[in-house]
């Protein structure tokens, strides 16, 4: 009989330690709504751009882009996106035959109109920011101009 109320009070305590043992909550997505809507690249590595390209973020975490070279993938106009809880910024590019098709970056300020993205890797000896923003111009070329640094 004490065998038995051994067994059941083990079952219950089984049970709630198995149930309370989750999964990591690194990757989990959580999109700032500030980040949903068009930017357009305004600054690079210390280069102002005239011109610069747009890339639209959706609700839906799919995302489009005039971004030509850098780290974007010129040979597909978007993908899918997510935001993990470290503040990266993870672009997964559909429709492509060439390296890199998945491009990280860090999201060091997101505010309503200003948003910098950083590489995650060292290879930068000067800065490396990406500075976009709301205030979109004149893009008709899908180039990004340098108009000074």
């Amino acid at each position: 009989n004490q065998n038995k109320m051994k067994k059941l009070i083990l079952i219950p305590i089984l049970l709630l330690v198995i149930m309370s043992c989750s999964k990591s909550d690194n990757n989990e997505t959580n999109i700032p709504p500030e980040l949903i809507g068009k930017w357009q690249m305004k600054t690079i590595a210390g280069e102002v751009l005239l011109n610069g390209g747009v890339i639209d973020f959706k609700n839906d975490n799919t995302f489009s882009s005039t971004i030509i070279g850098y780290e974007y993938n010129s040979n597909s106009p978007g993908g899918t996106y997510i935001v993990t809880s470290t503040n990266e910024l993870i672009l997964t590019y559909s429709n492509t035959s060439t390296n890199p098709a998945i491009t990280n970056k860090k999201i060091t300020l997101l505010t309503s109109d200003e948003l910098i993205l950083n590489p995650n890797h060292s290879n930068c000896i000067e800065g490396c920011a990406e500075i976009f923003s709301r205030n979109i111009t004149d893009n008709t070329s899908g180039k990004n101009k340098i108009l000074h640094k």
